[in-house]
């Protein structure tokens, strides 16, 4: 079972495994066993799993990666699934990040990038920049930075705004944000195609707020905004 991005049960043989996790993509806290027994996750920075502790806080399993990926794991036998950047470790030697594969032994992707340069590399096949010390990629898609520089290119004029804005959302949330920036102006150019014959009263009937002729882009400040409301109200 899934909560958006993440998986929060799994079901074995009829055995039901849950997994408590905070809001951040990839963040799992807790993993709560059909028999009771619990585990906690301690995580690094990167959000790879390190080490699972009991309820007292000693450590049963530990993880220690490289810092492509391949894994050593010592202590307690456990099937836990979540181990580098937060992601699950099928065993086939391959690592799933939603939008492709990223192969432990190839040190890459097995496939090309599906946004291709907007990703922001040349090599369409290379994983963080070959910078995995320090950065994540959970969608398969974008770094963290550029994400953040693909919303900004749409609404230039909150850069400063963005910038805080993104120290406290994931990077789903992030993507999230570019999807609806890029889909508002998608239809703002086809409500533009339109207005010719249709009027442009009409397009901006059709529309609502999507479309400004004035000010266009006027609406995507006041998503950023909107966003920046909500955050101050979770302080």
């Amino acid at each position: 079972m899934y909560d958006g991005w993440d998986i929060t049960r799994e079901i074995q043989g009829g055995l039901a495994t849950n997994y408590i996790r905070t809001l951040n993509i990839d963040e799992p806290l807790m993993r709560i066993m059909a028999d009771g027994t619990i585990r906690h996750y301690k995580t690094d920075a990167l959000g790879s799993v390190i080490g699972l502790a009991d309820d007292t806080g000693a450590l049963k399993t530990t993880y220690a990666y490289d810092p492509f990926g391949s894994v050593a794991i010592s202590g307690e036998s456990s099937d836990n699934p979540f181990q580098f950047v937060g992601r699950e470790n099928d065993g086939t030697g391959l690592l799933y990040e939603r939008n492709r594969y990223y192969s432990f032994e190839l040190q890459r992707y097995i496939s090309e990038d599906p946004i291709g340069f907007a990703g922001g590399d040349v090599n369409f096949y290379v994983r963080v920049g070959n910078n995995p010390v320090n950065f994540t990629d959970p969608l398969g898609l974008y770094l963290r930075d550029d994400l953040i520089k693909e919303i900004i290119k749409h609404v230039p004029s909150m850069e400063k705004q963005i910038v805080a804005l993104s120290k406290y959302l994931n990077e789903g949330a992030l993507y999230s944000i570019l999807k609806d920036l890029e889909a508002r102006e998608l239809a703002r150019k086809a409500a533009l195609r339109q207005a010719g014959r249709i009027g442009l009263g009409t397009v901006g009937i059709i529309l609502g707020d999507l479309i400004f002729p004035e000010e266009v882009g006027g609406d995507d400040t006041k998503m950023i905004e909107d966003w920046l409301r909500k955050r101050e109200k979770c302080k």
